[in-house]
């Protein structure tokens, strides 16, 4: 499990969002690291219910939820990684090219020819 975005700031008490990759690809989106009275915790991703209350969208066991709170803290307290919210896994793609070859120009004009019908 590794977090596979963070954008840290200061909104209110939340310091940062931030999505979890698991080890067999799933990408959990939404979590939030907030400043509490007792330090900073995790929060799981929620809703707001037709009641106008959050619930929890993803549940964890305490270990899971405590293993997901140690490596969100690391990340966030670690300074040489800078921020990485706001690009997209798409933008990254478009970096590197949809298929791992570097310098695919995805914004090319296309012709006529480029369409297939």
């Amino acid at each position: 499990m590794r977090i596979s975005r963070i954008n840290k700031g200061s909104w209110g008490k939340v310091r940062a969002f931030f999505d979890v990759e698991t080890s067999e690809g799933f990408t959990l989106k939404g979590f939030k690291l907030i400043e509490g009275v007792n330090g900073m915790f995790v929060s799981m991703p929620s809703e707001k219910n037709k009641d106008g209350e959050y619930q929890d969208t993803i549940f964890a066991s305490k270990q899971l939820r405590q293993e997901v709170n140690k490596i969100a803290l690391e990340e966030y307290s670690n300074p040489a990684k800078k921020m990485s919210g706001g690009m997209s896994e798409f933008a990254r793609q478009e970096e590197k090219g949809f298929d791992g070859s570097e310098g695919v120009d995805l914004k090319k004009e296309m012709g006529t020819e480029d369409i297939p019908f």
